[in-house]
């Protein structure tokens, strides 16, 4: 992964003018990510008709099903949940709420859970968007739910190995004229998705916001339906560990880092702190690491020195789901946002995950923090290094009528850019913003600064 502090010093990606990383190298990664995924799931429909076909002719046909799946692997579940027709957003009664999990059938089925349970409530009065996918500016659908642009339809040549990290930032910042905003954010009805750029429209599939002061949901689309958190579920470590604490002074503790952590990290192509076999870190550093640089080695690390292990660190985040009342609909299986069929969440739940975890002091502090000075390490052996929560410096010279004072990212293929994030409002009033499956960072970016400048004051 690209070392965001020095990726704006590097003289080969920087933009001479503004600083920013070049747009012509990013808008080509994302392509070719978009053209990966695209691929993907061209091979699931292939292999879905040849086991259709196999399945017809009696004992061969079993045999015939069973290697194909044997050698090419379960077929991913995302794709009923990227199927080309819009999804249908169910409007939830008031005083009650509903969660959706698809199945393996790519239904949906509805948990309900009692009003004494819900943080947040919807009513009469709360924006249901449907699921209407938005297309970044000159693009076109692929037939395949994902935005293809004119010149990327026919490109071909070679193609960059498919990004699996849980934290990526393949995109730039979008430029172009805003459209009517009030037209765009609510009319559902248009057709052919919006051309817009900007702060006109909200693209992600999922998307909530929620007024703290008052429990009420002021938007929601598919708000309740099973999503991956990709690195959203940092949050949720953090928590965690920070709930396990023995004490204050336990901050100050050192942490050696192993060779499975650096192992995994490598391996699966995950953001990192860059640590290395054999280095002492405090605990302190392995929160900040944890959210700032989104550094799945740190959160590795921390949930090693909470639990003693993985596994028992993702008991702990579940059974902290059952505490919070979201037990029914959010589902943990590692401490990094790491694809799993069993790793899952929603935007609702999400959001209560966020608010319990800026309620927290500890919590609330690492995620507020724009920026880390790491110490030195093994990696870094002349001097430490500075990690940045992108997210925050990003978005704080954006209009929002307010400020964002605590944010997470995430991304891994299956799930899209996503992101959470708490605002303080300018009237004084407290906001908190879930949106998952988008195509780049800065559309998550826009999507939040969208719903934050149209519903607060």
């Amino acid at each position: 992964m690209k070392d965001w502090d020095n990726y704006y010093l590097d003289e080969e990606a920087e933009d001479p003018v503004n600083g920013m990383p070049d747009p012509e190298a990013d808008e080509a990664r994302q392509r070719a990510r978009r053209r990966n995924e695209r691929r993907r799931r061209k091979r699931v429909r292939i292999l879905r008709k040849r086991i259709l076909t196999a399945a017809g002719i009696g004992g061969a046909g079993a045999l015939a099903v069973f290697l194909i799946v044997h050698f090419t692997g379960s077929l991913s579940a995302d794709v009923e949940a990227h199927s080309e027709s819009a999804a249908v957003v169910q409007t939830i009664p008031t005083g009650e709420t509903a969660a959706a999990a698809e199945t393996t059938d790519g239904e949906q089925d509805a948990a309900d859970l009692s009003s004494d349970e819900a943080v947040f409530t919807e009513d009469a009065d709360t924006v249901v968007l449907s699921s209407v996918h938005r297309s970044p500016e000159g693009s076109e659908e692929d037939g395949t739910g994902q935005a293809q642009s004119p010149a990327e339809a026919d490109s071909e040549g070679s193609t960059p190995p498919e990004a699996t990290s849980s934290e990526a930032d393949t995109s730039t910042e979008p430029q172009g004229e805003n459209y009517s905003f009030d037209q765009a954010f609510i009319d559902s009805s248009v057709e052919g998705g919006f051309s817009g750029t900007g702060t006109d429209y909200v693209s992600s599939e999922y998307a909530i916001l929620v007024d703290l002061d008052t429990g009420r949901i002021l938007l929601d689309r598919d708000a309740m339906t099973r999503m991956n958190p990709a690195s959203m579920t940092k949050v949720m470590t953090v928590l965690v560990a920070a709930e396990h604490l023995k004490s204050d002074s336990a901050l100050q503790e050192k942490v050696t880092i192993t060779q499975d952590v650096v192992d995994e990290c490598y391996l699966s192509g995950l953001s990192s702190m860059y640590y290395m076999n054999g280095d002492q870190r405090t605990v302190e550093e392995l929160f900040y690491g944890t959210i700032l640089p989104s550094g799945a080695d740190a959160a590795y690390a921390l949930a090693k020195y909470t639990a003693g292990s993985e596994e028992a660190f993702a008991d702990l985040m579940n059974e902290k789901c059952e505490e919070l009342g979201i037990g029914k609909t959010t589902h943990f299986t590692n401490p990094v946002g790491c694809y799993g069929e069993d790793h899952y969440t929603t935007c609702y739940d999400m959001a209560v995950i966020m608010k319990a975890a800026m309620e927290n002091d500890l919590c609330r502090k690492v995620l507020s923090a724009h920026t880390y000075d790491a110490a030195p390490s093994l990696a870094y052996p002349e001097g430490g290094h500075t990690v940045s929560n992108w997210f925050l410096r990003r978005i704080e010279d954006k209009d929002t009528h307010g400020t964002v004072i605590g944010a997470k990212t995430g991304f891994v293929n299956e799930s899209g850019c996503c992101a959470v994030s708490l605002q303080q409002s300018d009237d004084g009033g407290r906001y908190i913003c879930c949106t998952a499956d988008t195509w780049g960072s800065w559309r998550a970016i826009y999507d939040h600064v969208a719903i934050y400048s149209h519903f607060t004051n």
